[in-house]
């Protein structure tokens, strides 16, 4: 019974999906049954979004689809800046001559947070679980996805 009635539901869940995709092609709605897992499995949207969900999702058209409190999967860049230094050569005992140059290292990562504030076409996110704002700011184009809760 069941193994009967998980069959049921598969095919009930493929039907959705299919009917989604075919009517959405316009707004291009898509299913994606595991990919919070996949994606940022930490917590931070906890309750409103746990591991392994079932969300609906859709490719926002522009700006008027994205308000404060939407659930978004974006693009986000972080930079580290630092100094790096390189030994030249000795100038007496006690003085060293070094080589320093600016470096920023950049790194991309997906996150899925809230919208917590729209300013000036940048959006202000936050995990639901976290205590305080993600310190970077997200551009539309940066936004791959709205989650539908």
């Amino acid at each position: 019974m069941k193994l009967k009635l998980l069959f049921v539901y598969f095919l009930l869940s493929v039907s959705i999906a299919n009917a989604l995709y075919i009517e959405g092609q316009t707004n291009k709605i898509s299913i994606c049954p595991t990919c919070f897992y996949h994606l940022a499995c930490t917590g931070s949207m906890e309750p409103a979004l746990k591991c392994h969900d079932t969300y609906f999702s859709f490719v926002p058209a522009d700006e008027k689809d994205i308000k404060i409190g939407d659930i978004i999967w974006f693009h986000a860049r972080f930079e580290k800046k630092y100094v790096e230094a390189k030994f030249v050569k000795m100038i007496n005992s006690t003085t060293a001559l070094y080589d320093e140059r600016n470096v920023t290292d950049v790194t991309y990562k997906y996150i899925v947070h809230r919208v917590v504030e729209i300013k000036n076409n940048t959006y202000t996110t936050k995990g639901d679980a976290n205590n305080y704002n993600d310190t970077f700011d997200t551009k539309f184009k940066d936004i791959r996805l709205k989650i539908l809760e």
